[in-house]
């Protein structure tokens, strides 16, 4: 259901005195006010886009227009009178942090005001959305980081074929009436989605699953392209199958491939599935190297089959891939390990941290030795399958090693972090390799 329009008129080419702030304008002051200056009458929204709660003020006013506007937030319609700038203020702050472009708008014309950027910039998008015949709906395509040129939105179609929807300049969109594109498919839950400078069919490539309820027939809706991230707005606000409207990159997977048994050192092949079963991607890795893919997210877990130039697969299932996350996943004998491989925040620096994905192995204990020769223990009875609480990385150069077998060690340059992991069958030969973390 729409919101209705609030109409809130402000003076804006009065100045201050045009207006006490608890005073209460009258229509019919507001137009003999117009009259007397010619600001058109506009309406206005605001998306904050951006990480600051904030004020929105008409150029020259005490008051603001919108109020203490949170981050994610989308306000109503509001009606002023406006010819001049918009100023965005931390909320109750007196100096402005951000100021548009001078505005001219026309009598009746209507605005969503995206605020984006470290500042809170101000983007005010004119409305006029086209006519939308049956079977289609329209998209703004939008740009709020600047990066590429141009930036382009491509969608799934029902073939699973992506089109083309908009490509805009940095920081440009794709026009007040929007690009027509076809209702989505609705045998499927989520429609792919991905932004770049071209379509890239590379595994690593980031892209979106939009909800297929979004994209419904006879839709006008803003996308905005952010970091890592799109944000979909309709006439009143988001859509209702995306309550926050945020609609986060697919989830990032680097496999390892610690399974030595497989093909020795040749490369295993590795295909992921679904909870259902349903095919996601496959990719071939050898021993002791990784593989990184996007894949859609799971909510019943998903499934990982290896195998050697077409022989008998090894599965192994593991836990669901939340959008907008990164996993380490680390395959080794019958076991994976899947994990962040991102240090916690309340680290401060650089990190460190050691894996035991050893097939046969007992807990390992690891050592730090120093440019002196000296010995620390840092992690101690590490199990296999499982990952040591992160430490800050040694300042200085240093060898990490295993205690239980002191000849398997690596070195590692101080003040850098670390995402170390034991490999190979204790039976056998085991070694220590790293991941890289970005």
């Amino acid at each position: 259901m729409r919101l209705a329009l609030v109409c809130l008129f402000v003076l804006a080419c009065g100045g201050d005195d045009a207006a006490a702030p608890d005073a209460a304008v009258v229509p019919d002051a507001a137009a003999s006010s117009d009259d007397a200056c010619g600001a058109p009458d506009v309406t206005l929204r605001v998306v904050n886009l951006c990480a600051s709660a904030v004020d929105v003020y008409v150029g020259g006013q005490s008051q603001p227009l919108f109020a203490n506007v949170q981050p994610g937030d989308v306000t109503p319609y509001l009606g002023t009178m406006l010819y001049g700038t918009l100023e965005v203020h931390h909320a109750g702050d007196a100096q402005p942090l951000a100021t548009s472009d001078l505005l001219s708008p026309a009598e009746g014309d209507q605005a969503t005001v995206a605020l984006r950027g470290n500042n809170c910039s101000p983007m005010a998008l004119w409305e006029g959305f086209g006519d939308t015949q049956p079977g289609f709906l329209r998209i703004r395509f939008v740009d709020t980081l600047g990066r590429d040129t141009p930036t382009r939105l491509y969608l799934e179609n029902g073939d699973g074929v992506f089109h083309q929807v908009a490509a805009v300049a940095p920081l440009g969109d794709s026009g007040r009436e929007g690009a027509l594109v076809p209702v989505a498919p609705m045998d499927r839950a989520s429609v792919r989605a991905q932004v770049g400078p071209e379509l890239s069919s590379t595994p690593g490539t980031p892209g979106y699953q939009i909800p297929t309820s979004v994209l419904y027939e006879g839709a006008t809706l803003f996308v905005f392209n952010r970091q890592l991230a799109l944000f979909i707005l309709a006439f009143d606000g988001p859509p209702p199958a995306l309550p926050s409207g945020i609609v986060r990159v697919n989830p990032s997977v680097a496999l390892l491939n610690g399974a030595s048994d497989l093909c020795g050192t040749a490369a295993s092949h590795f295909a992921f599935s679904d909870s259902s079963g349903n095919a996601l991607a496959a990719l071939d890795i050898r021993y002791g190297q990784e593989g990184r893919l996007v894949l859609p997210p799971t909510t019943g877990g998903h499934s990982i089959t290896a195998s050697c130039n077409g022989g008998p697969g090894r599965t192994v299932a593991t836990g669901p891939l939340e959008a907008g996350q990164r996993y380490l996943q680390i395959l080794f004998g019958s076991q994976i390990l899947s994990t962040s491989d991102r240090p916690p925040a309340t680290l401060g620096g650089p990190g460190l941290v050691f894996a035991n994905a050893v097939v046969n192995a007992p807990p390992l204990d690891v050592q730090t030795r120093d440019a002196t020769g000296n010995l620390t223990t840092i992690f101690t009875a590490v199990a296999p399958g499982t990952l040591a609480d992160w430490i800050a990385a040694p300042a200085q150069d240093y060898d990490l090693v295993l205690l239980e077998r002191p000849a398997v060690s690596a070195s590692f340059s101080g003040g850098q972090p670390a995402f170390v992991v034991a490999i190979g069958d204790w039976n056998g030969q085991v070694r220590l390799i790293t991941h890289r973390v970005q």
